[in-house]
């Protein structure tokens, strides 16, 4: 049985006839051409670029998890919702636990960061150009760790590597001074 896709092609037997290789060879134009420009864009990629973007993205799903963890008990459908959501309810949350008369300014400083992080995350994973980002777009988070952990933010700073892999440094220590407080309020929560 052959099965036919108009955008990416064959599926479940490969094209055999001279007009069937034509369009599969058409289908895979079209595929290089949605992809970027004539894949030109993909083509630049070293394997830093994609050692960089993998290892952010992971980072970003890291934070992702945190986020449903900590809000999971209060929103159990959080698990389904895109990061700028998952900020949203975790402001919904914190704005709940005030209206309680709770002390939740260790966590609302999170906020602020954590959009900008956002912000930064959707640039890269919606465009297919983008290959890092400016160290100056990620101010707040590092601010916050800063502020929070200096004995990670310093050292950081002092390393003489490469700025990417500073920038992956200084996510990675964002990240992980959210999951401290975030694992707080998840507790707290329960």
């Amino acid at each position: 049985m052959r099965c036919f896709n108009f955008m990416f092609g064959w599926f479940r037997s490969p094209p055999t006839t001279e007009d069937d290789l034509a369009q599969a060879e058409k289908n895979t134009r079209r595929i290089v051409e949605i992809l970027g420009h004539n894949g030109k864009p993909m083509r630049e990629y070293t394997e830093a670029d994609y050692l960089f973007l993998g290892r952010f993205l992971a980072l970003s799903l890291l934070l992702e998890n945190a986020i449903d963890e900590a809000i999971f008990p209060v929103i159990p459908d959080c698990k389904n919702q895109m990061l700028g959501r998952k900020i949203d309810s975790l402001k919904e949350v914190l704005k709940a636990l005030r209206k309680n008369g709770e002390d939740t300014a260790d966590w609302d400083q999170l906020i602020a960061p954590l959009k900008e992080f956002s912000k930064i995350r959707g640039k890269i994973a919606h465009n297919i150009k983008k290959k890092n980002f400016d160290p100056n777009e990620l101010r707040q988070a590092k601010s916050y760790v800063k502020k929070r952990r200096p004995n990670l933010f310093e050292p950081i700073e002092e390393s003489q590597v490469d700025p990417r892999e500073k920038d992956l440094a200084h996510v990675s220590s964002f990240i992980w001074c959210v999951m401290e407080r975030l694992s707080l309020l998840q507790h707290h929560l329960e």
